[in-house]
C-alpha cells in the first residue's frame, strides 16, 4: 500500500492508495464497459458507410463525436458504481484509522479507485470546463466560472464558490493520511477568491469570500480564512485587508514610486547620456 494518498500531478484526481488490491479490477471494469459505445459507434459507421469518400470527409466530425461518446461512457458508468458503494456505505467527514479493517478507510479508497478513470479521461480532454461536469456528476459543489484545469482537487466533500480561481499546482485536500490516520473533512471556498500557485488547503478549511491566498502558502486542518483578507505563510497568516486602494492612496504610491526610480542609478545614467 503507498504511503501516500494521492500523487501531485496536475488536474483532479483521485487517490492511489488502494485499501484492497483487487480494487484494481473494478479500475479495469469501467474501461472497458465505457469503452462499449464508442465501439459499437465504430461498428455502426463501417456498416452504414461502403463508400470510401463519404468515410474520408467525415472521420474528423466522427473522431470527435467518438471521444464525446467515450467520456461521457465513462463518467456514467462510475457514476452508478459509485451509487451503488454509496448506497451499502455512505461517505462521511471523520478521523478514521489507516487500517484494511476500518469499513470508512476501505470505502473512501474504493470510491476514488472508481472516479480514477472518468477523472483522468476528463482531465485529458482539450476543453477544461469538462472536468467541472465531472466534479458537478459526481456530487462536488463548483460553478462553471471557477478555474482549477491545471491544480489538484479532491473529488468528495468539496464545495468551491463561483468565480474563484485555483492557481496551477495548488492541491485543495478534503483527505489526507498522517502516519496511521485517514482525515475526511469538507473544504469550503467562497466565492471571488484566488489560491496562489502550489499552495495547500488543508482538510477542514473554510474559506470565506474574497480571499486571496498567496502563492506556496498552506492552510491547517480546520482552519477558517476570514473574508476581504490576504492570507500568506505556512501556516497561512492574515498579510493585509484584500481592498483596493483609495485614490488619495495610490497618488501617493505613485509618487513614491516615481521618486524612487529618480533616485536609481539606471535613471541618473539616463539623465547624463542625454546631456
Amino acid at each position: 500500500m503507498s504511503s501516500m494518498p494521492s500523487t501531485l500531478q496536475g488536474g483532479p484526481v483521485t487517490t492511489n492508495t488502494l485499501a484492497r488490491g483487487w480494487y484494481i479490477i473494478i479500475h479495469i471494469l469501467l474501461i472497458w464497459l465505457s469503452a462499449l459505445p464508442p465501439l459499437l459507434l465504430i461498428w455502426v459507421r463501417l456498416t452504414l458507410y461502403q463508400i470510401l469518400w463519404v468515410f474520408i470527409v467525415t472521420l474528423p466530425i466522427f473522431t470527435v463525436m467518438w471521444y464525446f461518446v467515450r467520456v461521457f461512457s465513462a463518467i456514467f458508468f462510475s457514476k452508478m458504481f459509485l451509487v451503488v458503494v454509496n448506497t451499502i456505505h455512505k461517505p462521511k467527514e471523520g478521523y478514521f484509522p489507516r487500517d484494511k479493517k476500518n469499513i470508512d478507510f476501505k470505502f473512501w479508497s474504493l470510491r476514488a479507485t472508481i472516479k480514477k478513470f472518468a477523472f483522468f479521461i476528463c482531465h485529458n480532454f482539450p476543453l477544461p470546463w469538462l472536468d467541472i461536469v465531472a466534479f458537478k456528476w459526481f456530487g462536488v459543489k463548483v460553478a462553471i466560472s471557477t478555474s482549477l484545469f491545471d491544480a489538484w482537487v479532491d473529488s468528495e466533500f468539496i464545495e468551491i464558490g463561483k468565480h474563484t480561481m485555483i492557481g496551477q499546482g495548488s492541491v485543495i485536500m478534503s483527505s489526507m493520511i498522517t502516519r496511521d490516520w485517514l482525515i475526511l473533512r469538507k473544504v469550503k471556498i467562497g466565492n471571488h477568491c484566488v489560491i496562489g500557485g502550489y499552495s495547500v488547503v488543508a482538510p477542514g478549511t473554510t474559506i470565506e469570500e474574497n480571499v486571496v491566498i498567496a502563492v506556496h502558502s498552506s492552510t491547517s486542518v480546520g482552519q477558517t480564512l476570514e473574508s476581504d483578507w490576504v492570507y500568506i505563510g505556512q501556516p497561512a497568516k492574515k498579510y493585509k485587508k484584500n481592498e483596493f486602494m483609495s485614490e488619495e492612496e495610490s497618488d501617493d504610491w505613485l509618487r513614491r514610486k516615481k521618486l524612487k526610480y529618480e533616485k536609481s542609478e539606471e535613471f541618473q545614467n539616463m539623465e547624463n547620456s542625454n546631456k
